[in-house]
């Protein structure tokens, strides 16, 4: 196990490219995200250089098998809290990255990092580290369960849906409005939520007014096999009634 000085970062590069691919591997559902790898290592190296600058407890190792690396932890010592609910140690270690080249794995080089790791952080008095796993990468959580991880935080990403396009006047007036058997039939079909019997996807709400003293007027369009007639729905505190249109 050996110490990655500043100078030799620029070595990590095909340890980098072996964990992008793993990570293209074990995370179908961020395919749409894909970048290149040019521009994920481009931004890590600037990242880690930034890191080891400005964080002087924070270190890198590496398993070097006839000078070569084949294996690397980046571990980032945080002088920040980790949480208010709990008590954790302040400073706290992160394990930013752990990789392994691919002829390597499966023959405890990713162990052996990891003890490599543990004895750094008792010599720098530090109690806590943290792991950071891809959700669908359920190997790498159960390598460190047996170390004696724990879950501790799940973080969720999503786009931020797009405004609502602005229906005209005249759209709104030849809508099919349908009334709902279930009480809360026409709610669910704004958030989106299935409601039996009703093609939910092409279900389009117009708009809603919301008011602690007024009735709420609820416009929405549904298509459903059958021939009902088309009918208002105004809901409020008072319950709800239906007029036809």
């Amino acid at each position: 196990m050996v110490r990655v000085p500043r100078s030799r970062l620029g070595e990590l590069e095909p340890l980098w490219a072996a964990l992008y691919e793993h990570h293209q591997l074990t995370a179908p559902q961020l395919q749409d995200r894909r970048r290149t790898l040019e521009e994920s290592w481009r931004d890590r190296r600037a990242e880690e250089e930034r890191w080891i600058t400005a964080e002087p407890r924070t270190f890198v190792l590496a398993a070097e098998v006839d000078s070569m690396l084949v294996g690397y932890a980046f571990v980032r010592v945080v002088e920040e809290p980790l949480s208010g609910s709990w008590e954790f140690a302040d400073p706290h270690a992160e394990l930013a990255t752990l990789s392994v080249m691919p002829d390597y794995r499966g023959q405890s080089v990713g162990g052996a990092l990891m003890s490599g790791v543990y004895a750094e952080l008792r010599a720098l008095g530090i109690a806590d580290l943290t792991i950071g796993v891809i959700a669908t990468n359920t190997r790498a959580a159960r390598f460190y369960e047996r170390l004696g991880a724990v879950p501790f935080l799940t973080t969720y990403v999503q786009r931020v849906p797009e405004a609502a396009t602005p229906v005209s006047a005249d759209v709104v007036n030849r809508l099919e409005l349908k009334l709902l058997s279930e009480p809360f039939a026409i709610a669910r079909l704004g958030r989106g939520e299935p409601v039996p019997g009703w093609a939910t996807a092409s279900a389009q709400l117009v708009s809603v007014v919301r008011s602690d003293d007024e009735l709420s007027v609820v416009r929405a369009r549904a298509s459903r096999t059958g021939g009902n007639p088309g009918r208002k729905v105004v809901a409020g505190a008072q319950g709800h009634r239906t007029a036809e249109l």
